[in-house]
């Protein structure tokens, strides 16, 4: 059974760090560097016996890393763009495909008007006939109406012409 010391595991730790990270540590010590001295090499050149504005250390490595986090945040919004445009297309694909979905319920509408317009047609043929059967049941109603009528009319005339100039019974018998 092995027993693992915490110094061995912290040196072990140590030693991969140094072997994972080591490479890009000394590219951002070097770019530090340049960059110090670049900027002093300017400074020096453009400042005058009047400025005596001195940048540290902790300045100039602060604007370092400005510096290289403004080109990520430049392909930030560069992505964010293309996200944008991404969701652009995705909504012109759902402006498309609702217009899609409007066209196929229109038509399903336009086939089922077409399908019920034979029943549609039967229903006012019927309608039709029963409205013709009515007004022949109507008028034949009214014709009888008009002989009751007439009728009524008759005998009530008869009625009164007997009974105001009398009858004729006794003078033909």
């Amino acid at each position: 059974m092995t027993t693992l010391e915490i110094a061995d595991i912290l040196e072990n730790l140590s030693q991969l760090d140094t072997h994972l990270f080591k490479a890009t540590q000394q590219s951002l010590e070097q770019d530090l560097s340049s960059f110090v001295v670049a900027f002093d090499g300017e400074s020096e050149t453009t400042s005058t016996s009047t400025d005596s504005t001195q940048f540290t250390t902790d300045d100039l490595a602060l604007a370092f890393i400005q510096l290289n986090n403004c080109q990520t945040h430049l392909d930030l919004a560069k992505k964010q763009k293309n996200d944008w445009n991404d969701l652009s297309e995705e909504l012109d694909n759902l402006h498309h495909t609702v217009d899609e979905v409007r066209d196929v319920i229109k038509s399903r509408e336009q086939r089922e008007t077409q399908a019920s317009s034979p029943l549609e047609e039967e229903k006012k043929a019927f309608m039709c006939q029963l409205q013709q059967q009515r007004r022949e049941y109507d008028q034949d109603l009214q014709r009888q109406f008009d002989k009751m009528e007439e009728n009524h009319v008759k005998k009530t005339r008869d009625s009164i012409y007997r009974n105001l100039v009398g009858s004729n019974v006794w003078l033909n018998g």
